[in-house]
């Protein structure tokens, strides 16, 4: 999951056409992101993005979807990005989580949509809303650091999560792997 931090005060002050393109140019970059390392965009929710990567297909989901949340990084981090171009840029944070999902067509007979559902999706959805609080952009569940070869995480310690009785360990990444561009 990523989301957009200071969102609602930032289109507040907008106009809607202004707040949409801005919207879409962010999500082409995050989607553009996700694409060139294997993910699949699940659904735009505002001013947030949900994605996911099968494992049915990839043995190094986890692997790409932590590169993905550092290359964004590193792009949005870049001067020329879009969320850099406002006069109010605006932050971000990514929760990611690995695990069993039910994937496929999910939802009611007169309305479907390929889609993700499971505890690991609510425990990455928990984690990206933790990143602000935590002070970082990234936060990555246990599951997914055990799958890690190219990235040194920080622990941030064990974490209650909202709606959940088993507390998590929460992780962020603290250097990059070296060939993302």
């Amino acid at each position: 999951f990523l989301d957009l931090r200071g969102f609602t005060a930032w289109s507040e002050q907008q106009a809607a056409a202004d707040v949409s393109q801005y919207i879409a140019l962010v999500m082409q970059e995050v989607s553009s992101v996700v694409g060139q390392y294997g993910g699949t965009i699940d659904k735009y929710m505002g001013d947030s993005v949900m994605a996911f990567w099968d494992s049915k297909d990839d043995t190094y989901h986890a692997q790409q979807a932590v590169d993905a949340a550092i290359a964004i990084e590193l792009h949005f981090s870049k001067a020329d990005s879009v969320i850099n171009q406002h006069s109010q840029p605006l932050d971000y944070g990514i929760g990611i989580n690995s695990g069993t999902a039910m994937v496929g067509q999910l939802g009611t007979k007169d309305r479907a949509s390929y889609t993700v559902m499971g505890d690991v999706v609510n425990v990455a959805s928990r984690l990206e809303a933790l990143s602000s609080t935590m002070g970082c952009r990234i936060i990555i569940g246990s599951e997914t650091v055990e799958q890690l070869e190219n990235i040194v995480c920080k622990s941030l310690g064990e974490v209650n999560l909202r709606g959940r009785k088993k507390s998590v360990s929460i992780y962020t990444p603290t250097m990059p792997i070296n060939n993302i561009g």
